[in-house]
């Protein structure tokens, strides 16, 4: 990790200092889901525990490739997270909603990553860019992402499930 005019660059993601989450990529929202936080997530301070953020990311992100690809989606696609990156912004608590808001920001030739934002009536929670490998689901090797699964996941639109 290197400091780079205020920024923290982590493998080419980078997150703002600042208190406030960057501004996102002109590209459009993909997906959208809310749940309710529940009692169990948050910690002795009455919050949701640091790393369960990832846990709801991983869940939206399961949830966002099935509505588009279906339900046996490893059959087209099969990813491991390479980077994780992610700032803080306000607490969420139970009974919280939290609505998660995904979007591909960037696709390589065999990696896309993915900006995550959360956020609760009272406003945001948080923010995350996360880097996806495309593998082999046999050797685990990077492999291509798929030319339709590229497509597929980038002209998906809101979709709340």
């Amino acid at each position: 990790m290197t400091v780079d005019q205020g920024r923290f660059v982590l493998e080419g993601l980078s997150m703002s200092s600042a208190s406030q989450p960057e501004a996102a990529a002109e590209a459009p929202v993909n997906f959208r889901h809310s749940f309710r936080v529940p009692y169990g997530d948050c910690d002795m301070q009455g919050v949701v525990f640091n790393a369960n953020y990832l846990v709801y990311i991983d869940d939206a992100f399961d949830r966002w490739i099935a509505s588009v690809l279906g339900a046996d989606y490893l059959k087209q696609l099969d990813v491991m997270v390479k980077t994780a990156a992610q700032e803080w912004i306000a607490a969420a608590r139970h009974p919280d909603i939290v609505t998660l808001e995904m979007t591909v920001e960037r696709w390589g030739r065999t990696s896309f990553d993915v900006r995550t934002d959360m956020a609760t009536a009272d406003g945001p929670v948080m923010t995350a860019r996360l880097r996806y490998v495309c593998v082999d689901s046999t050797t685990h090797r990077p492999k291509p992402v798929p030319d339709g699964v590229r497509a597929q996941l980038a002209q998906s639109r809101p979709t709340e499930v």
